[in-house]
C-alpha cells in the first residue's frame, strides 16, 4: 500500500492538484505506520510540520521506493528527519555554531536513546492523527491561495481576451474583465447594481450577463488553472 501511494504521488507534477490529493492520502497512510516519530517536546508540532514539508519536497528524489523493505526504510528516513528537526529547533536559536554529536551519546530529552538509535532503528510511536490532518489542511489552504493569486493575475492580464471580449451587445464597457475586477478584485468589492449604475447599463442586463456569461467563463478559467471543487 505504501509503495503504491508513493508511486501515485511521484507520477504527478509537484504543484498539481493531483499530487496534492495523492500526498494527502499518503499522509493519512503514514500515520498508520508503527513506530513513527512522536515526542512530548514543545517543538513537536513545528518539527512534525517541517518533516512533512521535507517529505513532500524530497520524497520522489531522496527516497528510493524501488528497493526492498520500503516501509522500514521510510520510517527510518522519516524519524531521522523528524529528530533532526527537533534538535535544530531546540538548540539552533541558542547556539549558531555547528555541533558535532557522538553517535553513542544520549540525546537531550531522550535520555534512553542515542543518535545511533534514531538513525538505525524505527524509534518513537505513531504521531497523532490530528497533527497530520492539520498539515493536510495547511497544504490545501496554501494550494487554494496559490490558485487564487493565479486567477487574480489572469483576470488582470486577460491574455487571450476571453473576458474582455465578452460583453452585452452595444455595451463593450460591461465586459467580464472589468466587472470581475470591480466585483472580485477591488477593495471593497462593488455590487453589480453599483457597477451597472457606474457603467450606465440596465441592472437586469448586466446582472444577467454576469451570471450567464462571466461566471461560467471564470469557473472554466479557474478549473484550467488547477482549481477543483471538492
Amino acid at each position: 500500500m505504501l509503495v503504491e501511494l508513493i508511486q501515485e504521488v511521484c507520477q504527478h507534477p509537484p504543484q498539481s492538484p493531483q499530487r496534492r490529493k495523492a500526498m494527502n492520502r499518503l499522509l493519512i497512510e503514514i500515520q498508520k505506520l508503527p513506530k513513527l516519530g512522536k515526542s512530548n517536546s514543545p517543538h513537536r508540532l513545528d518539527a512534525l510540520n517541517q518533516t512533512f514539508e521535507y517529505v513532500n519536497r524530497n520524497l520522489c528524489t531522496k527516497f528510493d521506493y524501488h528497493q526492498p523493505a520500503v516501509e522500514k526504510r521510510f520510517v527510518q528516513w522519516f524519524n531521522k528527519t523528524f529528530y533532526w528537526r527537533l534538535h535544530d529547533l531546540k538548540y539552533s536559536p541558542k547556539n549558531n555554531k555547528v555541533q558535532f554529536i557522538r553517535l553513542g551519546k544520549a540525546m537531550g530529552e531522550y535520555e534512553d536513546k542515542t543518535l545511533m538509535d534514531f538513525l538505525t532503528q524505527d524509534g518513537f510511536n505513531s504521531p497523532h492523527r490530528d497533527e497530520i490532518d492539520n498539515y493536510i489542511e495547511r497544504l490545501a489552504k496554501q494550494e487554494k491561495q496559490n490558485i487564487s493569486l493565479t486567477i487574480e493575475k489572469y483576470i488582470i492580464e486577460d491574455p487571450q481576451k476571453i473576458l474582455g471580449n465578452c460583453h452585452p451587445r452595444k455595451y463593450p464597457q460591461g465586459n467580464c474583465q472589468l466587472i470581475s475586477k470591480k466585483k472580485l478584485l477591488q477593495e471593497p468589492p462593488k455590487k453589480i447594481s453599483a457597477i451597472a449604475k457606474e457603467l450606465n447599463i440596465n441592472y437586469q442586463t448586466l446582472n444577467s450577463h454576469w451570471k450567464r456569461n462571466c461566471l461560467p467563463k471564470l469557473q472554466k478559467i479557474a478549473e484550467d488553472l488547477g482549481y477543483r471543487h471538492e
